[in-house]
């Protein structure tokens, strides 16, 4: 499996695991210009904006070290665009992380930090 299909099947499993645990996915793969958000996810009154991190090994760090300043700079950019599209009042939101480390052909790790950083 190469990295791209890796990510894609990182983000399937993140998914699933929202939809579980009783989230509504509103948004695969948000697009604002050239930058992205993974999943957006609703439940109640919260509203996540969730970057999915998956690999192989913790070889070059947890997954949660590649979320960078850079990087939260650019979701709270495509997060601003989808509220001033979408959003609504009286809603909380928020940015979470799904960490994913793949073992083996089915097994797998994930950790879910929630309200990783401020908006």
């Amino acid at each position: 499996m190469n990295g791209k299909d890796l990510g894609i099947w990182g983000e399937r499993v993140a998914a699933e695991y929202f939809q579980r645990t009783g989230w509504r996915i509103l948004e695969c793969n948000f697009r604002a210009g050239r930058q992205e958000i993974d999943l957006i996810v609703r439940r109640g009154r919260t509203l996540a904006f969730v970057e999915v991190k998956t690999r192989r090994d913790e070889r070059f760090g947890h997954p949660f070290s590649a979320i960078v300043e850079q990087k939260r700079q650019a979701i709270q950019n495509v997060a601003q665009a989808w509220i001033a599209r979408f959003g609504e009042r009286g809603l909380r939101y928020r940015f979470d992380v799904i960490s994913i480390i793949r073992r083996g052909m089915s097994g797998f790790r994930m950790q879910h930090l929630e309200d990783a950083w401020g908006l």
